[in-house]
């Protein structure tokens, strides 16, 4: 365990371990890339890092992987230089559960509402509008009939629904 991290592991163990979080849920991020050393070596006018910080980033990376060995890919990224910002947001949607995506989405300004991060809450929303109908269908008390009657209509009904999402979000 490295002392710089320390507090951070104890904390992702407890959550995994002892809460029942799923690893896949957790993102491991190395923010403020733009300040590793050398940190004078920015290149502002690409709003990348230098060829050394893009080498301290990888070893960094590594020591991450080798410490929590996350399910996402390690990311660095510059909030205030938007370095990998909609790299973050698609892999933070994909990471997020289905049923938290489309508010998620409603949050996240306009740049960041990509067509990739678009496609994937839509495929999410359909994905809880059908899981939602398959269990009303199962658990409601309903005759025989009328259940297979909303089973043989379902995908309609799901399709009408989810294409409501762009009003609803």
């Amino acid at each position: 365990m490295t002392r710089a991290w320390t507090a951070d592991e104890i904390t992702y163990q407890f959550l995994v371990r002892d809460c029942g979080y799923d690893p896949k849920r957790f993102l491991f991020i190395l923010n403020q890339a733009d300040k590793i050393e050398p940190c004078r070596e920015w290149d502002s006018q690409q709003q990348q890092p230098s060829i050394q910080q893009w080498q301290h980033l990888a070893l960094k990376r590594q020591a991450v992987m080798k410490t929590f060995s996350p399910h996402h890919p390690v990311m660095a990224l510059s909030a205030k230089e938007g370095y990998q910002l909609h790299s973050f947001v698609e892999t933070m949607i994909q990471a997020l559960p289905a049923q938290a995506t489309s508010l998620t989405f409603t949050q996240l300004k306009s740049p960041y509402r990509t067509e990739t991060v678009k496609q994937q809450v839509q495929q999410d929303f359909s994905h809880c509008v059908n899981t939602t109908v398959d269990t009303l269908i199962n658990q409601l008390p309903l005759p025989i009939d009328l259940k297979t009657a909303f089973i043989r209509v379902k995908d309609y009904l799901v399709s009408a629904v989810v294409s409501l999402w762009r009003w609803l979000f």
